[in-house]
């Protein structure tokens, strides 16, 4: 109880000359960790909108080939919300009267996956698949297709005599579908599974899987090794490896710098233990004297810096936390001064951020905050070992 009595005067006391240094580092790591909290909050947000759209259009969470497992075996996995199967073809489409070109990929799924709401809320197919095939509506564009021209596609199919051998048909026009993706939108063509099977002669057909939840993703992948051991499943992050790394990476270079300016603030908490001690080498002496060991001097000194510490922990979370949930508005407001003073509008205001904060990341930061404030300030309290209480009392009495 005397520690922590006299760890909280020596941080809060009118009289301690460290009081107002003591209140800056206890500023600089609430605003440090209240711009942490929001940042990481934002580029969660970003970071989960961004692969939502390509784990609903681009890639499925688990794909699989060559195996002998069926769609209804893998519905009855643990986890599995729906499994079905699907075939992929790269080709060229083009205008053949305007001469616009582009790689294309033919997409055949099955006519139940339209109902699935994985599905349709991402891809917004008018009609019945059958042997009908509908073009990105960006695709469209890009092809001119809208003008009344037909678009014909060239792909490989398998030949009787020769195992490939060009194909090449027409499409009609002003058949198209819209999707949120606009990579998906751009480079696709979709049509029912049973024509473009018959169309190429291809039977290689693919297993597409979604999970029901992304953290029972291993499980699944588990399960169907379990189930055919010659199979390799491929997750949706081995197969956007690249995007999944730079987003993270992203990600945690932020983090990275927002985490060492809040270091660097923590550090100082070692100069100020240390000008503390010297400041009260002797009151140190004088508890040395009633009894107090150098332990538990050191231990004042200590208390004292994670006291602080802990106290801009705490404001940094809740201020971060307080505009987190009311970021949109914030921003509103800015781009109406901005508005007001320079008449135009701030792209602040042009994305409807949101906030994703998830909570063991905030005690990973405030532990690792905690940890470094606990070593810089030992650092500090360790010149309280230096104090020799004969020579300061031997001092005063001099003077």
């Amino acid at each position: 109880m005397v520690i922590f009595k006299a760890a909280n005067r020596y941080a809060f006391s009118k009289q301690h000359r460290q009081r107002r240094l003591s209140i800056l580092i206890i500023l600089g790591i609430a605003a440090g960790m209240a711009a942490l909290i929001i940042i990481i909050g934002i580029m969660n947000s970003l970071q989960d909108s961004q692969l939502s759209r390509i784990r609903d259009v681009e890639s499925f969470d688990v794909t699989l080939t060559d195996t002998i497992l069926t769609p209804d075996e893998i519905m009855k996995f643990d986890g599995v919300e729906l499994a079905f199967e699907y075939l992929d073809i790269p080709a060229m489409a083009g205008n053949i009267d305007t001469g616009s070109t582009s790689f294309v990929k033919l997409r055949g799924i099955s006519k139940a996956l339209l109902d699935h709401p994985r599905f349709y809320l991402s891809v917004r197919i008018p009609g019945e698949l059958d042997d009908t095939f509908y073009l990105g509506n960006r695709l469209a564009v890009l092809l001119d297709s809208f003008a009344g021209y037909d678009v014909r596609i060239t792909f490989l199919k398998n030949g009787n005599t020769v195992r490939l051998i060009p194909f090449s048909m027409n499409i009609p026009t002003m058949r198209t579908f819209s999707s949120s993706s606009a990579e998906f939108s751009e480079t696709t063509i979709i049509t029912s599974i049973d024509n473009l099977r018959n169309i190429s002669s291809n039977s290689e057909t693919k297993l597409g899987i979604y999970v029901s939840d992304s953290s029972r993703l291993n499980e699944v992948v588990r399960q169907i090794k379990e189930a055919d051991p010659d199979s390799a499943p491929v997750t949706w992050k081995e197969a956007n490896s690249a995007l999944y790394s730079a987003l993270l990476l992203e990600k945690y270079m932020v983090v990275f710098f927002l985490a060492f300016i809040i270091i660097i603030v923590s550090y100082y908490l070692k100069r100020s233990t240390r000008r503390m001690i010297a400041s009260k080498r002797k009151e140190a002496a004088a508890m040395r004297a009633m009894g107090m060991t150098r332990r538990g001097i050191s231990m004042v000194f200590l208390v004292q810096a994670m006291e602080i510490s802990l106290i801009g922990l705490l404001l940094g979370i809740g201020l971060g936390l307080i505009v987190a949930s009311q970021l949109t508005p914030i921003l509103k407001f800015i781009n109406g001064v901005v508005k007001f003073i320079t008449g135009n509008s701030t792209i602040l205001a042009s994305y409807p951020f949101s906030v994703h904060i998830q909570t063991n990341e905030i005690l990973f930061f405030s532990l690792m905050i905690m940890v470094c404030t606990c070593l810089f300030s030992l650092a500090g309290a360790r010149d309280a070992f230096k104090i020799d209480i004969m020579e300061i009392l031997k001092n005063d009495s001099q003077n």
